[in-house]
C-alpha cells in the first residue's frame, strides 16, 4: 500500500514540475516597438527655417514640426494689380506662358514720353541725356500743355521719360524737353510724344503658394504680391508653410536641420504613431504553435507597476531569426508606456 501511494504522489509531482515548466516556457520578455512608421515630407521645395523640436519628443496631431520658407514676390513700383492671372496652386510657368505675367501693375502716373535728341537745342551737351535726369515737358503747339517727368532709359539718342506729374498733358500730345523748369530754349534736349504707360510685368518661378493681392488693389513699391515655391502643386495650394505631424506620436527621425534647403517629396523627419505601437517578442518554436494570430495573451508592464493589459497576436513570422519567431501583439497601452519599453507576454 504505501509502495503504491509513493508511486502516486512521484506522478503527481512529475505531471506538477511538468505543467510549470510549460507556464514557464510560455512566457516570454517583450519589448514596445512601432509597426508602421509615417514619412513626412516636404509638400514644396524650400529652405527649413529654424526649430526646436528634437529627436525622440512626444508630438500631437497637427503639431508643426518645422517651416518651409517661400520665396516673395515685391511690387517693383507703385501701381493698381490689374490682369491678375495667376491663382494658388498655380504653375507660375504655365500662368505666365498664356498671359505673359502673373499679374500686371498699372503705374498711376499713365503718362510716359518715347523722345529723341534729334530736336535738342544746338549745343553738344544738350545731346547727351542720362537716365535718371528730371526733365520739363512743354507742348510746343498748344499754350498751357506741360509737365514733369523723369529719364527712365537711353539708348543711343533715344530716350524714355515717365511722367511723374502729367498736370495738363493728354495723350499723343507732342512735347518738348528741357532740363530747366522755365523751359529755356537752351536746355532743350529733345522731342517726343506722350503715350500710355506700359504696365509693369510681374514674374516669378516655380508654384504659387499664395496670392496676397486683388485685382483693382493699390499696392506701394515692397508690398508682397506673391509667394512661390519650388515644385508642382497640381492645383492644390498648402494652406500653411508648416509641416505638421499627421498623428500622435513620437518624434523618431529627423532628416533634415536649419537652413538646409530641400526639394520637393525630400523625407523631413519620421514619426512613429501611438497608433502603430505593438509588443514585439521572440518565441521558441517549441511554443510558436501557442501564439497563433487571434490567440489572446497577457502583458505585463513591469516598469509601471506591473500594469497588466489582455493582448491579442496579431502576426507570426513565417520564419525564425537567430532570436526564434517573431509574434506581434496588439493591446491597449496604458498610461506612462512608451516605445522601447520592456514587456512580460504570458500565452493563455
Amino acid at each position: 500500500m504505501r509502495k503504491g501511494l509513493s508511486a502516486l504522489c512521484a506522478l503527481v509531482v512529475s505531471v506538477c514540475m511538468s505543467v510549470t515548466a510549460l507556464a514557464a516556457g510560455m512566457d516570454y520578455d517583450g519589448e514596445i516597438v512601432c509597426v508602421a512608421p509615417v514619412s513626412v515630407r516636404a509638400p514644396f521645395g524650400g529652405q527649413v527655417e529654424d526649430f526646436t523640436l528634437r529627436t525622440g519628443m512626444r508630438l500631437t496631431a497637427g503639431e508643426a514640426v518645422l517651416s518651409l520658407s517661400t520665396q516673395a514676390v515685391y511690387a517693383p513700383v507703385d501701381g493698381v494689380v490689374t490682369g491678375l492671372w495667376a491663382q494658388e496652386g498655380d504653375s507660375a510657368a504655365s500662368v505666365m506662358e498664356r498671359y505673359g505675367a502673373l499679374c500686371y501693375l498699372e503705374d498711376e502716373n499713365v503718362y510716359a514720353v518715347s523722345a529723341t535728341t534729334a530736336n535738342a537745342y544746338n549745343e553738344e551737351e544738350n545731346k547727351i541725356v542720362y537716365a535718371g535726369e528730371t526733365v520739363y515737358l512743354k507742348n510746343p503747339n498748344v499754350s498751357g500743355r506741360e509737365g514733369v517727368g523723369r529719364i527712365t532709359s537711353v539708348q543711343g539718342g533715344a530716350f524714355a521719360i515717365k511722367v511723374t506729374d502729367a498736370d495738363t498733358l493728354r495723350l499723343d500730345n507732342t512735347v518738348d524737353v528741357y532740363r530747366d523748369a522755365d523751359y529755356a530754349e537752351k536746355s532743350r534736349i529733345g522731342r517726343g510724344r506722350v503715350n500710355r504707360a506700359a504696365a509693369t510685368t510681374i514674374t516669378g518661378t516655380g508654384s504659387v503658394l499664395r496670392v496676397h493681392v486683388q485685382e483693382g488693389q493699390r499696392v506701394a513699391r515692397g508690398d508682397v504680391l506673391f509667394e512661390l515655391v519650388t515644385g508642382e502643386l497640381a492645383g492644390l495650394a498648402a494652406a500653411e508653410t508648416d509641416v505638421c505631424a499627421p498623428q500622435d506620436g513620437t518624434l523618431a527621425q529627423m532628416n533634415v536641420s536649419a537652413g538646409m534647403r530641400v526639394q520637393q517629396d525630400d523625407v523631413l523627419f519620421v514619426v512613429h504613431p501611438d497608433a502603430a505601437l505593438e509588443i514585439r517578442l521572440s518565441v521558441d518554436e517549441e511554443d510558436v504553435a501557442a501564439f497563433v494570430p487571434g490567440a489572446q495573451v497577457r502583458v505585463t508592464f513591469e516598469p509601471l507597476g506591473d500594469a497588466q493589459t489582455a493582448g491579442t497576436v496579431v502576426s507570426v513570422a513565417g520564419l525564425p531569426d537567430a532570436d526564434g519567431y517573431a509574434v506581434y501583439v496588439s493591446t491597449a497601452l496604458p498610461d506612462g508606456a512608451r516605445e522601447g519599453m520592456s514587456v512580460r507576454v504570458q500565452a493563455q
